[in-house]
């Protein structure tokens, strides 16, 4: 009986200690960088390099939700180049892609799933109704971290959802900071129904360096 007791104990301390480390997985933030051509980089965070040796993908585990992190990635070649991105995430899995233009000699680092092209199904896409902007704006009073919702908000387009002038300044004026904001506004312009005056969303940053930022995107276009 004694025995039995025993390696019934063990058992429960076994399955406790696994449920332990699950759940201590389940509230990390894990997140996997990698190159969208093969370019080989170092990973930095918060200053200090990760990555052992240049790669063209590295895994970061173990990472404290809600808790900003800045990431860097060093390109080798063809670029020798620092890009960087601010990340406060909830817990999770994430996927983040270096995207890198020779021509322009910069990179940019994106979400997975944010792409860089307009989705493959844009001429089905439609315009937001009320029902999608109620369930963007509930998002953002649930989620308070403005990654995390730039990253909704860009899967929301990217699935085949158009956007027209005000539910462009609603979403925009939703975010916290304007860092996540000029780079929401950047991304919308492709899904934005009436782009022509889109430089009246200037006024929604407050921050110079995002004026200038949102100003030299527009030139672009």
């Amino acid at each position: 009986m004694k025995k039995i007791l025993t390696i019934a104990f063990c058992t429960l301390l076994a399955t406790t200690s696994l449920f332990a480390q699950n759940k201590k997985k389940a509230n990390t933030v894990d997140i996997t960088v990698k190159a969208n051509n093969n370019e080989v980089f170092n990973v930095y965070l918060d200053g200090k390099q990760k990555s052992d040796k240049a790669s063209n993908k590295y895994e970061l585990k173990g990472l404290q939700p809600n808790k900003m992190y800045d990431l860097e990635v060093y390109l080798e070649e063809p670029i020798k180049y620092i890009s960087g991105v601010d990340l406060e995430l909830s817990a999770g899995r994430y996927e983040l892609v270096v995207f890198c233009d020779p021509a322009t000699k910069s990179a940019e680092i994106l979400f997975a799933n944010d792409g860089k092209d307009l989705n493959d199904s844009e001429n089905n896409a439609q315009l937001c109704t009320e029902d999608d902007m109620t369930k963007i704006m509930e998002m953002f009073k649930i989620e308070l971290f403005d990654d995390t919702r730039l990253h909704f908000v860009k899967t929301t387009l990217k699935g085949g959802k158009l956007v027209n002038m005000e539910q462009t300044r609603r979403i925009a004026t939703a975010f916290s900071y304007d860092k996540a904001r000029v780079k929401f506004l950047k991304y919308a312009y492709d899904y934005c129904t009436e782009n022509e005056n889109y430089s009246v969303f200037e006024s929604l940053l407050t921050d110079s360096s995002a004026k200038e930022e949102f100003n030299k995107f527009l030139q672009s276009k």
